[in-house]
């Protein structure tokens, strides 16, 4: 299969497919809120990483750890 047909094929997979709760996701952060961020884990799906999860040690806010960007 040629590169642009395998590059095709996953982006059609990730539109499709179901999300399982325990999954690990790398993605861009699109919110931040008081109580954790919002993380584009697939086109156009958001998963929400809660504060407690964001660092080993206790974050007070989310912003403490994350930026926002301008």
């Amino acid at each position: 299969m040629r590169p642009v047909a395998k590059k095709a094929k996953k982006i059609v997979e990730d539109l499709t497919r179901e999300v399982g709760i325990g999954e690990v996701f790398t993605g861009k952060v699109t919110r931040i809120a008081d109580f954790g961020a919002f993380v584009e884990i697939l086109p156009g799906k958001d998963g929400l990483v809660h504060i407690s999860q964001l660092s080993r040690e206790r974050v007070n806010r989310t912003e403490d750890v994350l930026q926002r960007r301008r």
